[in-house]
């Protein structure tokens, strides 16, 4: 069974009592079971005012919302590759002249679309159109047989095993379920799975700052746009400089700039690539790593030029570096916009010059970072802090004297979204990090836009001025030496 939760207020009974002996419960739920919800996908519950009674009365709505629905951003299908007609597509676009690569990307989005429509057809639509023909088969062969029809009848039956393996692929793909790989087709699993993640994630209310519910769809994506927008929008004037380390602190020595700045070389790029998982999520471009991964042989003079440009002018190219913010809820039944989890979904040609850097500063950031830091770094753990923390607080109850001990537990709210950038470049320069390196990880991420996803389509673009994104595989090692400076300043004080 499955608790199909709800939007609206909390609690749905009360015992009407004044503060302090009141008390609210949520006592009423709906239920549902597997078979309910593929018949009522879009089926939510609304907690609507209580008036007369001390319970709130429970809408249950079958019927899907009657707004109109925003265009879905574009995304690669991975049972196109069932097609070979599909590379004929990717090679016309990758060889036709283009100015840019975000340029290719857009032009082979738009012919995989009319490619889809015209020559793949929709999956759902040829399903049901060949369960019809096997079914009008079927009653001629029972009172006419034939050697002819009895082969039809085959050949419509493997055609019809084939959907049934791209449609396992279409929800298995949507489901973002990792650990099945293998055994009997799992289709009805991926489905429901995949219903459960669109249910769970959709945001049909919120509480707007002031505490007001808001049911409208447009309210809501405007009061989510302006909190965004307010929150990667820096407020200060200037930051003060960071003084020269003293000689204790390490630095990078001048000898690794040579090959922290080297331009990768074809079998780098392509180690890394294959690092990725093939179907992760994608960015605005809607392609996967696997994508690239399959058309490897058609795309890599192209991807090759753009990591070479961006290693040795130090900037991203342009059109890379949009991004969407996904908002997960953090817990069943978000209320307010804190209740979000906010995860940046970046191109994959963007997360491909990001790991090449960390592949390089990774060995180097042992020496780098302090012993006290342990998370993201190689042969370290972030339990090892834990336990640290456990011995000193055992250790403080165990004391004895007239002197006291303190412990401070700094909590930063927001770390990621309010780090300033020219902080940030300020420690890149404080580690001795490569001026190019400096510049190239600069552009990375004050050239960058965002749209917000809201229930699966983009909002309007807009342009941050500070922070850093999570889902961005350079961000927790900005943040850590980010971190460590802090640390220094602290020990220095």
């Amino acid at each position: 069974m499955h608790d199909l939760g709800f939007s609206g207020p909390r609690y749905t009974w009360t015992n009407t009592q004044v503060t302090g002996n009141l008390i609210k419960e949520r006592l009423d739920r709906c239920w549902s079971n597997s078979s309910w919800n593929l018949l009522f996908p879009d089926a939510h519950v609304s907690h609507l005012p209580r008036t007369h009674s001390d319970h709130c009365p429970i809408l249950l709505s079958t019927i899907p919302n009657s707004s109109p629905i925003s265009p879905r951003p574009f995304r690669f299908e991975s049972f196109w590759f069932s097609d070979p007609s599909i590379y004929s597509v990717v090679n016309d676009s990758w060889r036709s002249t283009s100015p840019s690569f975000a340029h290719t990307t857009k032009v082979f989005s738009n012919k995989v679309t009319i490619w889809n429509k015209e020559h793949f057809g929709n999956l759902f639509v040829k399903k049901r159109r060949i369960l019809a023909r096997l079914r009008g088969l079927q009653i001629v062969i029972d009172s006419n047989p034939s050697r002819y029809l009895t082969d039809l009848e085959k050949n419509l039956t493997s055609e019809f095993e084939k959907i049934l393996i791209m449609e396992e692929d279409f929800w298995a793909l949507k489901s973002r379920v990792n650990w099945l790989c293998d055994g009997d087709r799992n289709t009805r699993f991926f489905h429901l799975t995949t219903l459960n993640h669109r249910h769970n994630n959709k945001i049909r209310s919120l509480k707007d700052p002031n505490g007001v519910w808001l049911y409208d769809a447009d309210l809501i994506q405007q009061t989510l746009t302006s909190h965004f927008i307010s929150l990667f929008t820096t407020d200060m004037i200037c930051s003060k400089p960071v003084s020269d380390p003293p000689f204790l602190f390490p630095r990078i020595e001048m000898e690794c700039h040579q090959s922290l700045c080297s331009v990768p070389a074809v079998d780098e790029i392509k180690k890394v690539l294959w690092s990725f998982k093939p179907w992760k999520s994608p960015g605005p471009d809607g392609l996967h790593p696997g994508f690239f991964q399959k058309t490897w042989d058609i795309v890599a003079p192209s991807v090759v030029q753009v990591i070479e440009e961006a290693f040795s002018v130090g900037r991203i190219p342009p059109g890379l570096n949009h991004t969407y913010l996904c908002l997960i809820p953090k817990i069943r039944n978000p209320e307010t916009v804190g209740h979000l989890r906010l995860i940046s979904l970046c191109n994959t040609i963007l997360k491909l010059v990001t790991k090449i850097l960390i592949s390089r500063i990774r060995p180097l950031l042992c020496d780098l970072i302090s012993p006290l830091q342990s998370s993201f770094l190689p042969g370290r753990s972030s339990t090892d802090n834990v336990i640290i923390v456990q011995e000193i607080v055992h250790r403080f109850n165990s004391m004895k004297g007239s002197k006291g001990n303190m412990l401070i537990k700094l909590d930063l709210e927001k770390a990621y979204d309010r780090l300033e950038w020219g902080f940030i470049r300020q420690v890149l320069h404080f580690f001795n990090f490569p001026p190019l390196w400096i510049n190239l990880i600069m552009s990375i991420i004050s050239l960058s836009s965002m749209s917000i996803l809201f229930n699966g389509s983009a909002t309007d673009t807009f342009s941050p001025s500070r922070g850093i994104r999570q889902g961005d595989p350079l961000s927790p090692y900005i943040f850590i030496l980010c971190v460590e400076y802090l640390s220094i300043q602290i020990t220095l004080v």
